[in-house]
């Protein structure tokens, strides 16, 4: 028997590596064992089943498709050294004896290259992935098997500078542990201000609030260096509290202890819940106008009446037509957003540069964050008066 993994190519070595533990599911929503979020990926885009021995890749369906070694299949057998492309977004296999004895694990090579790749000459203390995660407080007590089955099913990721590892206000459907690197955690204020909450550094972990409540994030998470981490899915923390019931409790003490300091400061610094204030619960008009470069060379000028979900002093997240920016590489593009605040403020305008599109789990609709520049100063001042919590407008 041999081991599978799906290893991404978007970046230098391995960018992500994820055990194949047949049957998974793949595609952008968030119920997929395998969550892609990238637009050319679809809902439910493709499956992995064993038959005797044998990995099998279905496409469901998908809108883009599902290549294999670069030609379009239905179904089709998986080995070793394949190129399987969901959409756009390609993954190598890599297969691995169950019995490699002592030899490096695929796993193992991820983790070693990348502190080798961190050392100024090159050479560095070869750390075992297994080592990292014993020293993680979370899995100090874990039995040896229960370590073993942990570093086999681990799913490792890089996250760049600067890079989301989530959002507040997403839904919670893994734990990580930081291995190498840092993590900020961090809120917003009423006026879209960022508030660091902690720093996760080397054998931290976060993310199990929502875990453990099926509720959204109450914060976001954000790479400041390039940072190595372990992400451990919900079907996964479900097998290792059956191994060990006692790692529940250790769960809840440390999500209870964290919520309770970022209650605090909110309280403290007089936040109000973002996703409850009434204001930003108004769905506000807004008419969104941009150009599209088509292939023909005509650019075309669209205008198109929209809702924002979410607005701050910086900037406005809209949700939009899912088929609006298919095909355009719209990240930092450049638009013209108008405001209709209530009465008897009126409408704003502005400049703004889209910095993030994401599509919704449905696929009908995409939400598309823009960044505001260039507001006059009325308009910004009107703006500051709607952020005005006290007032009766």
């Amino acid at each position: 028997m041999s081991r599978f993994y799906l290893i991404s190519r978007e970046s230098w070595f391995q960018k992500s590596i994820h055990p194949v533990e047949c049957p998974i599911t793949i595609g952008r929503g968030s119920y997929n064992d395998l969550q892609i979020k990238h637009l050319s990926v679809s809902r439910q885009h493709a499956r992995i089943v064993n038959e005797g021995n044998k990995l099998i890749v279905e496409d469901l369906n998908s809108q883009n498709g599902t290549l294999l070694n670069g030609h379009a299949i239905k179904r089709a057998e998986l080995k070793d050294g394949d190129v399987v492309t969901f959409g756009k977004v390609d993954f190598r296999v890599v297969s691995e004896p169950d019995d490699k004895g002592d030899d490096l694990s695929e796993t193992e090579i991820f983790f070693k290259v990348f502190h080798e790749r961190k050392a100024a000459n090159g050479i560095t203390q070869s750390v075992r992935l297994k080592e990292a995660i014993a020293k993680v407080p979370l899995f100090r007590d874990l039995p040896l098997e229960a370590r073993d089955f942990l570093v086999r099913r681990s799913h490792l990721r890089i996250f760049e500078p600067t890079e989301f590892v989530f959002r507040e206000g997403d839904r919670g459907r893994s734990i990580y542990i930081v291995l190498d690197g840092e993590i900020e955690i961090f809120t917003q204020d009423n006026y879209g201000t960022p508030v660091p909450l902690a720093k996760m550094g080397p054998n931290s972990f976060f993310g199990e609030r929502a875990v453990l409540s099926g509720k959204p994030r109450c914060a976001s998470a954000v790479a400041t260096k390039e940072t190595l981490v372990c992400e451990l899915p919900i079907g996964i923390i479900k097998d290792l509290l059956k191994i060990n019931p006692n790692m529940r409790l250790l769960l809840e003490d440390y999500s209870n202890k964290r919520f309770g300091s970022y209650v605090t400061l909110r309280d403290n610094l007089g936040i109000i819940d973002r996703r409850e204030h009434v204001r930003l619960n108004e769905e506000l008009p807004v008419k969104l106008q941009f150009i599209k470069e088509n292939p023909d060379g005509d650019d075309e000028n669209v205008e198109v009446d929209v809702t924002s979900t979410d607005i701050s002093i910086g900037g406005v997240k809209l949700q939009v037509p899912g088929d609006l920016f298919r095909g355009i590489d719209c990240l930092g593009k450049q638009v013209r957003v108008s405001i209709e605040l209530p009465k008897p403020l009126g409408e704003i305008r502005s400049l703004g540069l889209i910095r993030s599109v994401q599509a919704t789990d449905s696929g009908d609709m995409t939400n598309v964050g823009i960044e505001f520049y260039g507001m006059s100063p009325e308009d910004s001042q009107t703006l500051e008066k709607f952020f005005d919590w006290g007032s009766r407008l």
